[in-house]
């Protein structure tokens, strides 16, 4: 035990000394967002003009926030691009590994984290009946399924009446219904804004269980994602490219063919221009590279999350046929 506390402690005392290292190494590069801002538009940007973009581009916000951000991007393998060999840190790295240590890496596609939701009213029936001698199990629940507003969550509602599903039993029905939802049903994300009403049920006197309800529960919801139309929902996030004038039509054009919509152009002033567009996660992970690439290394873009969509059916399809043959 001494041996692991004594290795604890030094792993723990270097990653403490390497997020102190890395955060003064991004102090000294980022402290004044005014020099950020003027490396970005050049030495001959106007005051006015480094101002503007300080603002657009969120550098005015606090030192810590703006690390923590970097520090996210990192932890999720975006390591940025390379200034001498214009390409990403991460692609170099994974290949040294490979070249020099003799170390081969997996690689994985970046999961978006997508949802799931009902596009309409549907009923489901869950029935979980096992009779193999002894002890059995014996469980049957219907609940009927709304869609809710965005952002509303989950409710559930007991219109049970006549005992139908013992009153101790419907909590059960619930928690099932709930690690289903968080299991997902279509593409194995987590199902979002609906409300459950459980109506009716059957329960065995001896049989009936906690587990049973649940794994009836489960059953029910699947049974209602299959009669009714359900959709998964994919992340939309504000983007702002900044770019060279000479670049504005070829950012858009390739912004709309990412599925994005182009909110407006701003001119920035020095030959800049800052486009707007709100584009689906999904089609970002590898936008950095391919930006740079676009504008001859010249531009740059931030993006926040703005809120989820529905999936076009096509691209939905394709996730749940993905899905099913993985499992």
């Amino acid at each position: 035990m001494s041996i692991v506390r004594f290795f604890a402690k030094h792993l723990l005392f270097l990653a403490l000394t390497m997020l102190v290292v890395s955060f003064l190494v991004f102090a000294l590069n980022e402290y004044s967002p005014g020099d950020v801002a003027r490396k970005e538009l050049g030495q001959f940007a106007t005051q006015e003009q480094v101002d503007l973009l300080t603002e657009r581009l969120g550098l005015n916000r606090p030192l810590l926030t703006r690390y923590v951000e970097s520090l996210g991007r990192m932890v999720r393998g975006d390591l940025g691009q390379s200034l001498r060999f214009k390409v990403p840190v991460r692609d170099i790295l994974l290949d040294r590994l490979k070249n020099k240590f003799g170390v081969a890496v997996d690689t994985v596609p970046h999961r978006i984290s997508l949802r799931e939701t009902f596009g309409g009213t549907a009923k489901g029936h869950g029935r979980h009946v096992k009779q193999s001698g002894g002890h059995g199990q014996y469980a049957i629940c219907d609940i009927e399924v709304d869609p809710l507003e965005s952002g509303q969550g989950f409710e559930f509602v007991d219109k049970v009446v006549g005992g139908a599903v013992p009153r101790q039993f419907i909590p059960s029905v619930e928690k099932g219904v709930r690690s289903q939802m968080e299991a997902g049903v279509l593409a194995g994300y987590p199902m979002v804004d609906i409300k459950v009403t459980l109506f009716d049920g059957k329960a065995h006197s001896v049989d009936s269980s906690d587990m049973a309800f649940q794994k009836a529960g489960r059953a029910a919801l699947r049974d209602a994602v299959s009669k009714c139309q359900a959709l998964l929902l994919e992340p939309v996030d504000e983007v702002s490219v900044l770019v060279a004038d000479d670049y504005v039509g070829a950012v858009m054009s390739d912004l709309s063919s990412r599925r994005g919509r182009v909110l407006g152009t701003e001119p920035i002033g020095n030959g800049r221009t800052l486009v707007k567009a709100e584009v689906p996660a999904t089609e970002l992970v590898r936008y950095a590279v391919e930006l740079r690439a676009m504008t001859s290394g010249a531009g740059t873009f931030s993006r926040t999350f703005a809120r989820y969509d529905p999936m076009p059916s096509h691209l939905a399809d394709a996730m749940r046929k993905e899905h099913a043959n993985a499992h």
